[in-house]
């Protein structure tokens, strides 16, 4: 009788010890196979949408399949003409193609006329938003400063992030290894 009884508490016992590991283990692989949210590296873009200076409402969902480049900025910030001017000739290079680039001029300040000139000066002719069309990438990017730079690839999962000034020559490699 006492002998059975250690072989059912064994039985109970290895049972529970199995379903544990189970658990445990198909939990990690399902973490493995799910690109979680947010604004890491690694990381599922968050959904997004901003309004260009000309007032056009645009959607992340309408960007899927193209790499995406996002940077915070602001018209009258001389270190942003700096990278801007940077961004222009990936730009022009890419404009064609499967890229899409979003400036958001965060200084709530800049009006949408100081922008357009600010673009039309610099020979940025990409999207723009202004604060207040940008509000929903700045607020889920975090954009509380300039020269942030996100790149996010075809699938939506961002592969690159700077908070400097990002070169020319840094970018356009970044692009390339995602087209």
């Amino acid at each position: 009788m006492i002998m059975q009884k250690k072989v059912i508490v064994t039985i109970i016992i290895v049972f529970l010890v199995s379903v544990g590991l189970y658990f445990a283990v198909g939990n990690k692989s399902e973490t493995r196979t799910q690109t979680s949210v947010g604004t890491s590296i690694g990381n599922k873009s968050p959904d997004f949408s901003y309004t260009t200076l000309d007032g056009i409402k645009v959607d992340s969902a309408a960007l899927h399949g193209k790499v995406v480049v996002i940077t915070s900025s602001a018209a009258w910030c001389p270190t942003c003409i700096m990278e801007a001017q940077q961004f222009a000739p990936v730009y022009q290079k890419y404009k064609d193609g499967p890229v899409a680039f979003i400036t958001v001029d965060i200084d709530p300040r800049d009006d949408k006329n100081f922008i357009k000139q600010f673009k039309q000066d610099n020979n940025t002719p990409w999207d723009y938003a202004d604060a207040q069309g940008g509000a929903d990438i700045s607020q889920k990017f975090g954009f509380d400063r300039f020269e942030i730079t996100y790149i996010i690839d075809k699938n939506g999962v961002i592969q690159f992030r700077d908070g400097v000034i990002t070169s020319t020559d840094k970018l356009d490699a970044e692009i390339k290894k995602l087209i």
